[in-house]
């Protein structure tokens, strides 16, 4: 039997899984496969070809069942789905951000948004500014949380430069206390929130 662009997805995700976004190359996935590289490029035309097929796939689930419920819940809802599918896969967040992808399943995470903001009272331009802010903050947020997981106490430590600034040394203790016992499922969920009253104002202060 011949090999599959699904025998390939799914080998690229295990492979990403096990070595991270930086030890998935085309060489070491065709070795994983047991192929010749070129067998690759018969599906796929190139590395980022690839990468923005398995971003479509982690965003496949994302959009099923979208509660019909208040535009901030909602927004608040589908930015959680897709914080949680990225989290799926190691370095799923970094794997998203570095693609464009202009597919059907992230059409329809965009548009939902953009349903929602225009739901909120905003015009179709607007809304799709304001999906783009949140789309962001969810891949910004999430790649730094996964970093957060993979990075060891050393990465935590004070530098000596700021050690010898008082202003910089109070900051450095404030950000590692914070780090100390980070909850990010709350912190997630302030920041979006903190999002949904900047427009909730901007509607509010409209002249």
């Amino acid at each position: 039997m011949g090999l599959k662009r699904s025998d390939i997805t799914r080998e690229a995700f295990s492979l990403l899984d096990a070595e991270g976004l930086n030890g998935l190359t085309m060489r070491r996935l065709a070795a994983s496969l047991t192929v010749a590289p070129g067998a690759l490029y018969w599906h796929f035309a190139d590395k980022n070809a690839l990468l923005s097929e398995l971003a479509e796939l982690l965003m496949a689930d994302v959009t099923e069942d979208a509660p019909s419920a208040a535009w901030d819940r909602r927004v608040m809802d589908l930015s959680e789905r897709i914080r949680a599918a990225l989290l799926s896969r190691r370095d799923g967040a970094r794997l998203v951000a570095g693609t464009h992808v202009s597919r059907s399943n992230t059409l329809r995470a965009g548009n939902l948004y953009r349903r929602a903001f225009v739901d909120a009272g905003l015009s179709p331009n607007e809304a799709l500014s304001k999906l783009f802010s949140v789309f962001y903050f969810v891949l910004g947020f999430t790649v730094e949380e996964q970093a957060y997981h993979g990075m060891s106490t050393e990465g935590t430590k004070v530098l000596p430069q700021a050690q010898e600034d008082p202003e910089l040394a109070e900051m450095a203790a404030a950000v590692g206390s914070l780090y100390a016992d980070v909850d990010f499922d709350a912190r997630f969920r302030d920041g979006l929130q903190t999002i949904i009253d900047g427009v909730r104002w901007q509607l509010a202060h409209r002249t």
